[in-house]
């Protein structure tokens, strides 16, 4: 009984003296009142604390200028890494908090309010990818197409006009015919390779607001040259938005151009893909090169909701931090696939700009990493959609699933979801996995199909 009442005095005066000893000997607690700005602790009625943490780590300090003079691969390596000055950190912390502390005189002492408005991990995200791309500010939504659609509410207005890529990923054509002709706005398909139909097709439409184009398209691998699009482009004050993501920062950044007349406007990631790399986020990001339109899709994100979420942005921070290996596997996997492919006596096509007889070759190799041309593939055996289902059906490694980017390798019998796709397209992510074993798998599955 003694030791009992021995134990419950230590235990009382421990919880009494406690709060003295942290501060004594834990340098990281605050001990100030909340509201200062300082990033202090609250004071409970019985004396203990609930510790806040310190501001984190802003990422690598790296202006514009320093991304242009180091290789973007260290530059990638590094991203969102910094020091949180609480517990020494490196790697990117995440922060889930959905709700943030008020100071005593009612104002916003850690400038968060709440995850909708703002969230530290989600800006980390979208800084480092405006240093990455070379841009004034991004945004991060929670999927490429809610970032395609803000940059659509940000520029147009009913009665405006949108130029396409005839071979433009359908989904955005999608929403253009879906949604967005309910209010007025109305869109051209015209093929971007013939720069002749562009200026027909703008000298018809004077309330051309918006050129939307891909740099690879999806998923007939079309190139085009966006120096000369976005130039012409700036002479009639129209913007250049482009996806880049099937190229990614590593092998194009459109907003940063050699010309006088600059690159493209915007940049859209659906960041789900490459960016992130491991098939486990979904996330949109959207990039500009000049502040024209930072308040407005701040505000759209803020009041229509579609905000990245926090563990997303984490997941695509770690995906951008191996971006520049994985992206140099996957090119150099997809042309061992496509060189492989056009040999085979039982493919008729094969869609991919490494290849010296793709008719945009030449434009690929001046606007890409030089001797890298992406992880996508498209080929065309018969042109039957059965022997496109035929082939995906016999593979082994390539896993038959409507996505790409990442680390293994998929296919897709493209016709099966995109209208308007020749019927025997086939689409492959080409993985990082051993190039040889790829080969093998692909050719053994249309040896396959073609002998059942």
């Amino acid at each position: 009984g003694g030791a009992i009442a021995v134990v419950a005095l230590v235990s009382r005066l421990l919880f009494r003296l406690w709060p003295a000893i942290r501060k004594s000997f834990i340098p990281n607690t605050y001990s100030g009142n909340a509201g200062t700005g300082s990033g202090s602790g609250i004071k409970l009625s019985k004396g203990g604390w609930i510790t806040l943490p310190r501001p984190v780590q802003k990422g690598l300090d790296l202006d514009v200028e320093d991304v242009e003079e180091l290789d973007l691969s260290t530059s990638l390596a590094h991203a969102g890494c910094g020091v949180d000055t609480c517990t020494g950190a490196i790697a990117p912390p995440l922060v889930l908090s959905t709700a943030y502390m008020r100071g005593k005189d009612g104002r916003w002492p850690y400038r968060y309010i709440y995850a909708r408005h703002g969230n530290p991990t989600r800006e980390l995200l979208e800084s480092t990818i405006s240093r990455l791309e070379g841009g004034a500010a991004t945004f991060a939504f929670s999927s490429g197409m809610a970032a395609i659609n803000a940059v659509f509410m940000a520029v147009l207005e009913p009665g405006d006009h949108v130029v396409v890529s005839s071979t433009l990923y359908g989904g955005t054509v999608s929403l253009l015919k879906r949604i967005l002709s309910k209010w007025g706005i109305k869109h051209t398909a015209v093929d971007l390779t013939c720069l002749e139909d562009l200026r027909v097709t703008l000298a018809e439409n004077s309330k051309t607001k918006i050129i939307f184009t891909e740099v690879l398209s999806n998923p007939s691998l079309n190139v085009v040259d966006l120096e000369l699009i976005s130039s012409m482009a700036k002479t009639l004050g129209i913007l250049t938005v482009v996806d880049s993501t099937w190229t990614t920062p590593w092998l194009i950044r459109p907003l940063v151009s050699t010309s006088e007349e600059g690159g493209a406007d915007i940049v859209i990631h659906s960041a789900t893909k490459y960016l992130g790399g491991h098939g486990d986020a979904m996330l949109g990001t959207v990039t500009m090169r000049a502040p024209t339109q930072r308040a407005f899709l701040r505000s759209y994100q803020i009041n229509a909701g579609a905000v990245a979420s926090p563990f997303d942005c984490w997941l695509v921070l770690r995906g951008l931090r191996t971006l520049s290996v994985r992206m140099e596997r996957h090119s150099k996997n997809a042309m061992a696939v496509a060189q492989a492919l056009a040999k085979h006596p039982h493919v008729s096509e094969v869609f991919y700009p490494g290849l010296e007889d793709h008719p945009q070759h030449e434009v690929a190799h001046r606007h890409l990493r030089p001797g890298y041309f992406g992880g996508m593939v498209s080929f065309i055996a018969e042109d039957k959609l059965k022997c496109a289902i035929d082939i995906a059906a016999e593979t082994k490694l390539f896993s038959r699933t409507t996505s790409l980017g990442s680390t293994e390798s998929l296919i897709e019998p493209a016709a099966a979801i995109h209208p308007g796709i020749r019927p025997g397209l086939i689409r492959l992510s080409v993985g990082i996995e051993n190039a040889d074993e790829l080969v093998r798998d692909i050719t053994n599955a249309v040896d396959k199909a073609f002998s059942a």
